[in-house]
């Protein structure tokens, strides 16, 4: 997992809270894992990514901090509807900003998908390993987890998931 990669998407989404909703995020300690945690009390946004590389991008929040979230980019936002719809609108755009920001790379990201629960993990079972990076906000946390690699063979700049845990921290 190439930390170049990484760095867009985590970069897109303290920007896309600042200029959305005011709020700076606090990026914690990243942690490699083998498998995506089981998270059954969390909305779930899927970016898929294809071409050089192949592999997903996660926003994972608790249910609770979803309407919390959805309050702070529109402050109408009422029902668990309006927070998904929020969440959905959050994880594309900063899918479009990472995207930008990905020069190196020839990929393709899919519009995010917003899943509930952990019916996610069937989906991505086969992705491995994890990085997790959590941010925390003034509504509470969440976190970013991403696991990807090079569609074609790796080349000697690419690091390892636990490397580029080593370099976020």
């Amino acid at each position: 997992m190439d930390v170049e990669l990484i760095n867009p998407f985590i970069t897109a989404t303290k920007k896309v809270f600042v200029v959305m909703a005011g709020w700076k995020l606090s990026i914690l300690p990243p942690q490699a894992v083998r498998h995506l945690p089981s998270a059954p009390n969390h909305v779930n946004a899927v970016i898929r990514m294809f071409g050089g590389v192949t592999g997903a991008v996660v926003l994972r929040f608790p249910r609770d901090v979803v309407l919390p979230v959805a309050q702070g980019f529109d402050k109408t936002a009422g029902t668990l509807q309006e927070g998904l719809d929020a969440i959905g609108e959050l994880a594309n755009m900063t899918a479009g900003d990472a995207k930008r920001r990905i020069s190196k790379t020839l990929v393709t990201i899919s519009v995010p998908e917003i899943v509930e629960g952990d019916a996610v993990l069937t989906e991505l079972a086969e992705l491995a390993p994890w990085l997790l990076v959590p941010f925390r906000g003034p509504f509470g946390a969440f976190t970013l987890a991403t696991s990807f690699h090079p569609s074609e063979p790796a080349s000697p700049q690419q690091k390892p998931v636990e490397a580029a845990a080593k370099a976020l921290a």
